[in-house]
């Protein structure tokens, strides 16, 4: 019995001491435009919104690591490079955004360029809280998208040769 009551004495000690910042943070959407780009033109659902920065990061959560995994393994918020394969770098960011019913969530935006402005080409969203989502590529330079740097789950993001899908 003792045995028992210690575990579950030391256990959310142990819990908080293991839990990454990335999987606890949550962040504000409170933009009205992307990249110049209306919201509501990426979602017509949207109200606001939020593409993810280093500098959006609590300073304490980013001094709570002594390792600095985005530096580290070179995750980053946003990429530009060639996915489609048509010669002209595309811009894949991630995000946050609220809906009309105040409802919020995590994105990946992909922008191509058309002339001088960026414009939207692919966004693939889901409902949750407004938490940290990043990028990086595979060995293979295949671009993925996770919301923890450790746990080696991600999506995909890619062409199909008509348009960008998002493979689990």
């Amino acid at each position: 019995m003792k045995k028992t009551i210690l575990l579950f004495l030391l256990f959310p000690a142990i819990a908080h001491a293991v839990t990454s910042w990335w999987l606890t943070v949550e962040f504000a959407a409170t933009e009205t435009h992307i990249e110049g780009i209306p919201v509501t033109k990426l979602d017509p659902s949207w109200v606001s919104a939020s593409a993810l920065t280093r500098e959006k990061i609590p300073k304490e959560a980013l001094a709570s690591d002594e390792m600095d995994p985005m530096k580290e393994f070179n995750y980053r918020f946003d990429i530009e490079k060639d996915i489609n394969g048509d010669g002209k770098n595309e811009k894949i960011l991630t995000g946050v955004y609220k809906d009309k019913n105040k409802k919020s969530g995590r994105f990946v935006l992909v922008l191509e360029k058309d002339k001088s402005k960026w414009k939207k080409s692919f966004v693939f969203s889901f409902e949750e809280k407004s938490g940290f989502s990043i990028l990086n590529e595979t060995s293979e330079g295949v671009i993925f998208w996770t919301f923890c740097m450790e746990c080696g789950m991600a999506s995909y993001i890619k062409w199909d040769g008509k348009k960008f899908y998002i493979e689990w």
